[in-house]
């Protein structure tokens, strides 16, 4: 069944990015209890699912949670935060149905309802199934989730919009971030980065056109600096300045001293933060066009780095 539905399904979500709407933040009500009949499925990023016991969970594969029979199913998508629209250039303050319109394609926009509430719903029909495709919005994130069964299914339609209304908020949702650690230091970063370099003094992290770089320095690699007995990170900063050829401005007022650098479409912060016996140049990269977007995702992975 799974992969019926796979096959109709990942052209059109294959691009899923979300964001929030900010002008309605709600905090998620308890749960309700299941009724008699029904198993609680969570996806382990903020959504629960009171299903009937027999529709049987598979492997969730691609999918946080995957629950389905010959005739019908449930697949729920990993959430998108916030930040992975800012890195994308979109814009995330949208409504559930401003991003399903993403999702589905501006041709679509006219078949998407809005049912209020951080919902908005698009239903078609392919290769003899009929899909409800539902955007759900949090406070930090938006998931998809299809609701999908034959479409000759007695009362299928009915049933859709039933799972649908069975779809709830978890009360406590999980952190869009992910804490990541090299030799020296650990970090937030946004959930969407993967690890790219793992090198002996080098980690690197990307989304998209987004990168984050930790660099360490020591005795040797600052003396190839020109810098000898360093007396902060101040004084790295501006032999990398040096090194760089930048002219930037040291901007001293958080914790850790950097700088940003633009060099043609792409921005750079140049940080450097002091650990026992070294230092450790950061470096996080992005798309000049959204600089805007971005700082607070700058501001916060900058402000979460610490020495271990």
């Amino acid at each position: 069944m799974k992969r019926l539905l796979t096959a109709c399904l990942l052209i059109l979500l294959a691009a899923c990015s979300s964001g929030t709407n900010g002008s309605v933040v709600v905090t998620p009500p308890p749960l309700p209890e299941p009724e008699e009949g029904e198993t609680v499925h969570e996806t382990g990023d903020g959504l629960v699912f009171f299903l009937p016991e027999e529709l049987p969970a598979e492997s969730a594969g691609f999918y946080t949670v995957a629950a389905a029979d010959s005739e019908k199913g449930v697949l729920a998508n990993p959430m998108d935060s916030a930040d992975t629209l800012r890195m994308l250039g979109q814009d995330p303050d949208i409504s559930a149905a401003d991003y399903l319109t993403i999702i589905a394609g501006e041709e679509n926009k006219d078949k998407i309802v809005d049912l209020g509430n951080g919902r908005a719903t698009y239903t078609f029909s392919s290769n003899g199934y009929l899909y409800k495709v539902a955007g759900i919005k949090g406070a930090d994130r938006y998931w998809t989730v299809n609701y999908v069964c034959k479409e000759d299914l007695e009362g299928g339609e009915e049933l859709l919009q039933k799972w649908l209304e069975k779809t709830y908020l978890a009360p406590e949702q999980p952190s869009t971030d992910q804490q990541i650690e090299t030799d020296h230091l650990r970090a937030m970063l946004p959930g969407c980065f993967t690890l790219r370099d793992d090198l002996d003094n080098i980690k690197g992290y990307e989304y998209f056109r987004n990168f984050v770089m930790f660099i360490d320095y020591e005795e040797d690699d600052l003396q190839e600096l020109g810098v000898k007995n360093a007396k902060d990170a101040e004084e790295i900063l501006k032999a990398l300045q040096v090194r760089y050829d930048h002219e930037a401005e040291i901007v001293k007022s958080g914790k850790i001293p950097y700088y940003d650098s633009v060099d043609g479409e792409v921005g750079t912060r140049t940080a450097v933060l002091p650990w026992e016996g070294g230092y450790t140049e950061i470096e996080i990269i992005y798309p000049v066009a959204g600089k805007e977007l971005e700082a607070p995702i700058l501001d916060r992975i900058l402000n979460s780095i610490e020495a271990k």
